[in-house]
């Protein structure tokens, strides 16, 4: 699944692992990345197979302000862990969640309470009761705090396209290098979207993979 993001009236960037597109004009960068912080947004298009989608991306940002993941990753983590409760232990705890119904009925009767349970299970409900949080982000260096969101993006097998902004101000052109190798290994989509003078030197074998508008507006 490979995603696209078009800005008009420039050629669509094509996702594949990690791409990173610069931008030299400070009012087109945040145009675009305003565009993509606005699902309604018709200046910014993101798509998949040339079908617009706007629920499967996610603007992190910048990562200097992302304290936190559990909000970032919560569909994520509920998922993942869905996908593993096998019949016997959903069983297990419909037979739980119907023993607390009736001790919360017999209370309710007994106190001669105006209240109602309502009918039905959904595992999801149960899991959502229980306070599930996504493990403590690594806040170290920011390649530390990348590296923690892209691990746990890998085991939560998330296939929405994250984009960050100005990573290079935190990480070398050495470790943006390294993570064009993790990514691509991970098979997840990433977009770093970065405010630049120029086309940031990275290395010559991810070169299809680095994009650059420069102050004439002209897509290298």
């Amino acid at each position: 699944m490979k995603y696209l993001v078009t800005t008009f009236p420039y050629q669509p960037v094509e996702i594949e692992g990690l791409t990173v597109l610069g931008i030299s004009d400070t009012q087109l960068y945040w145009q675009i990345l305003n565009g993509l912080l606005d699902p309604e947004s018709e200046k910014v298009i993101v798509s998949i197979n040339d079908k617009v989608v706007k629920k499967e991306y996610r603007v992190l940002g910048d990562i200097a302000g992302i304290s936190e993941v559990s909000s970032l990753f919560k569909k994520q983590a509920m998922s993942k862990l869905t996908a593993y409760l096998d019949e016997h232990i959903q069983q297990r705890m419909f037979e739980i969640d119907c023993e607390i119904k009736t001790m919360l009925w017999q209370v309710i009767s007994e106190s001669d309470l105006p209240l109602e349970i309502t009918d039905g299970w959904d595992v999801g409900n149960v899991l959502k009761a229980q306070n599930i949080n996504v493990s403590s982000l690594e806040t170290g260096s920011g390649y530390d705090k990348m590296d923690s969101i892209i691990n746990i993006a890998s085991e939560l097998s998330d296939t929405s396209l994250l984009i960050f902004s100005n990573v290079h101000l935190y990480l070398s052109l050495e470790q943006i290098d390294y993570l064009f190798e993790d990514i691509k290994q991970k098979e997840l989509s990433v977009l770093f979207l970065e405010k630049t003078t120029s086309k940031l030197r990275l290395a010559p074998e991810f070169a299809d993979n680095n994009h650059f508008i420069d102050d004439d507006f002209v897509q290298l």
